[in-house]
Parts: C-alpha cells; structure tokens; sequence
C-alpha cells in the first residue's frame, strides 16, 4: 500500500531533528529581536488559495503598503496541492517566508518542539499586534503551553451543502422535498435513502454528495459521532474502539455503493486531483466540504451552495462537530523582521479596509469587529455566513491539533480507497488499520513527549 507518510518523515526526521535538538539553555531569545527599533523593510509573504482568495489577499496587501509608506511585500500565492510539504521544508532549512499561512493540523508536526519555528506571537508588543479582539476560544488554538504560534485567519467547520441548480432539477424532476435544512432534523440513514433515489434518478455517475480531494474527512466525521467524542484527543490518542472503526467503514462502503457518493473509481481519481473534471458535468447533488470553501465550490459548479441539515448519528444532542480556524497565519521565528510581519499581520486581521477587502474569501473573521465590518458593507450574509453560523450554533466538541494529523489522515485514506474499491472489506481493512494508526500515534506521541 502506497503511504504518503514517508515524505513527511523524511523531512521531520532529516531537516527538523537537528533543529530541535538542545535543552532550554540552548535556546535563542527572540525577545531580543522584537524589541528591536523598528524601520519599514520588505517582507515575504505565503498562502495558498484560488484566484479569487489570491486576488482579494493581494488586494489587501496593497492597501497596506499605500497606507504605511516604505514597507514592502512579496506575494507568493500557492495552490494547496503541495503547500504542506513545501513549508514544512521551508521551516526547517530556513528558507520559509516571513509570514504565511499555516493550517490547524500542522500544528502538531513543529508546536511542540523545545526550539520552535514558529515565533511565539505573545512576544510580540501590542503596539505591532493586537490580540485581544479575537475570541478567546479560536485563539487558543494557535496555541500551547503559553506560547501562540499562530493567528486565526476565519472561522471554519465541515458542513454539507446542495448544488441549487442540481438540486431544483432533481426535486423538479422527481417532485422531491429538498434536503432538511439547518435547523431541521434528519437522521443518517434518512440521508442515505435521499441520497440514493437522487443517484437512481439522475443516473449512474450522480452523487448527493461528493468530498473532493478530503476522502478521509468524511470518514473521521461519521467515526467520531459514532464514538460520541472526536476521534483523536489533545495527546493523539485514539478515543474509539475498533468496532466503531469497522461500522464507519461500513457506512463510506455502503454510501459509495448506493450513490450516494460518487462511485468508488471517480472518488479516487477526485482524490488525485480530478475534481473539476467531475463537477463540469453536473452529476453532483452537492459537497462535504469546509465552509471557509463555499465560494469556491460555487465558482466551479455555478450556482449556489446550500446549506443542509447534519444527519444524526451517534450524538441526537449533536448536529456538528466543532469549529477551528480556517486556517492560521504564522511568522517563521528567524525572521529579521518579525515586528513589520506583526504589523501586517495586525492589519489583515484587524484594520477595517483589508476586512472588507478580503470578504468572506477565507470564511468568517474571526473577530467580532470584523463581523460587524462585513454586515455594514452588505457580505456578511447569504450561504458562507449562515452555513458557519449554523455550525458554530451546533457544534459539540473542542478542536485541537491532531483534528486532521497528517500522518493519520493519510493511512485513514489509504484505506479508504482500498475498501471502496474491493480490494479489501471493512472486517479486513478495520484491525489493520486500527494496528497501524495505534503505532503512527504513539510514534507522534513519542516524538514531541506527549504522554
């Protein structure tokens, strides 16, 4: 079976060991650096987006650098496919940008190093970066052991969402009631029944449903509401049993095979980047997807997202699982201008014209203040906005760095495809996979002295 896994132990084990290594005493103090008298300077500046997130990102940018005379940004847009790997590369040899965006799972790889790469942002004097106007709760997760290492960039969630267009030819078609919305109620095998009359009507290749390039996502949504607590806690420990693991198994299997996802060969090519190929043709009902990714979907299907009920599944109390950043922004801690990346950084999350700016192309602001900046304008409303405010109204659990480990999610999806695609059955695929995500936490554990 193939693994994605070595690339990334290749690069932790050869690039980031040597770089950890050393007790406190060895330590740099990068308090000496922040304090530092300040002068404009050119920073670098990394994300990953579409070209619309690109355009209004840069759009922001410009703005700054018109208001604050001198200081300069490089922009290095990046697709997502190998984002992952390439900053992690970049944080250990040096070579990272100053600030870039960093995503929630990755937190775990180089947080809890004893010298991290990222910069602690508590350093950081109030006068380049105010904090204090994020929710306490979403903050805390750029977070750990009094250090913060990252900024939230938006308000996120899993959600499922319908394709209107393809939804009103269904219902026109079949003189079906739409799916529940938010606030109604449904139940997973209700979800299937609906799912598998839309593939029997609207033909061989049609979906409900599909989950792009995330295979696994669905999976550990469907696993941690069977378990009643999210799947991995706080330390990476695995909290579900193995009987809970092969009855998720049973359930993707029984999805795929009934259409209500896509058929097993087209969720593996989607998975290998082929998602626009299938959505051109119309036959998805809709998307599990991240809300902060609505606005794409609706860009490459053109129409709109809307949102559907959760299904119940383990938790009746439940509709959701939790909220995270959409992602985080982050300062490599060797930069030499820490406090000019502060300053921007301060100006993307905090200054009303990079707010309005950036719209809702990284999901909802984080802060309050720049919820209220968007109601003003008119864009703090229709699908992103009600499709995350019905999930922070639901969900029933924490977030916290191992919500999507990448290691884990990586074996998970490999044996995904193999279940989907006959090569092996859930009673088969459920011990080896239970075996082998017990040795990659422990291994994960082990490395950054988790107990």
């Amino acid at each position: 079976m193939m693994k994605k896994l070595s690339v990334l132990v290749l690069v932790l084990v050869s690039l980031f060991m040597p770089l950890f290594a050393g007790g406190a005493g060895e330590k740099a103090d990068p308090s000496a650096v922040l304090v530092a008298e300040y002068e404009p300077a050119e920073i670098s500046f990394m994300w990953w987006g579409n070209d619309t997130r690109n355009a209004a990102t840069i759009a922001a940018g410009d703005i700054y650098m018109e208001q604050n005379p001198g200081e300069s940004i490089v922009y290095m847009p990046n697709p997502f496919d190998g984002y992952h790997d390439k900053i992690i590369i970049q944080l250990a040899n040096g070579t990272a940008p100053d600030l870039f965006c960093f995503s929630t799972e990755w937190m775990g790889e180089v947080g809890f190093a004893e010298n991290p790469v990222l910069l602690d942002l508590n350093l950081v004097s109030d006068e380049y970066l105010d904090v204090s106007t994020i929710d306490p709760n979403l903050l805390a997760g750029g977070g750990y052991n009094g250090k913060l290492f990252g900024i939230p960039t938006g308000v996120s969630g899993w959600m499922f969402g319908y394709y209107k267009a393809a939804l009103d030819e269904y219902v026109a078609k079949t003189g079906a009631p739409y799916p529940p919305a938010p606030g109604e109620t449904w139940t997973l095998e209700e979800m299937y029944e609906y799912g598998k009359a839309y593939h029997e009507a609207m033909g061989p290749t049609s979906c409900l449903f599909h989950t792009s390039q995330e295979l696994g996502n669905f999976l550990v949504y469907v696993l941690s509401e069977l378990n009643g607590e999210f799947y991995l806690d706080e330390s990476c420990h695995l909290t579900f049993t193995e009987d809970k693991l092969l009855e998720a198994l049973k359930i993707v299997k029984a999805f795929t095979e009934a259409g209500v996802l896509p058929p097993a060969a087209l969720q593996v090519e989607m998975y290998a980047g082929g998602t626009d190929n299938y959505l051109a043709t119309g036959a998805a009902g809709g998307a599990f997807m991240w809300t902060s990714n609505i606005a794409e979907h609706e860009g490459k299907v053109n129409t709109s997202v809307v949102p559907m009920a959760y299904p119940v599944i383990g938790r009746p109390e439940n509709d959701g699982l939790f909220i995270r950043p959409a992602q985080f922004w982050s300062i490599k801690s060797t930069s030499e201008h820490p406090n000019n990346a502060a300053k921007f950084l301060n100006f993307i999350v905090n200054s009303p014209d990079a707010i309005r700016a950036l719209g809702l192309e990284r999901s909802v602001p984080p802060t309050q203040a720049g919820q209220d900046v968007l109601a003003e304008a008119g864009m703090l409303e229709g699908n992103v906005y009600e499709s995350t405010a019905y999930l922070m109204e639901s969900a029933g659990a924490p977030y916290n760095w191992f919500i999507l480990q990448t290691q884990v999610i990586d074996e998970i999806e490999d044996y995904y495809q193999e279940v989907i695609l006959d090569k092996m059955t859930p009673e088969e695929a459920a011990p080896a996979l239970m075996a082998s995500l017990e040795k990659i936490t422990a291994e994960v554990r082990a490395n950054n002295n988790l107990e």
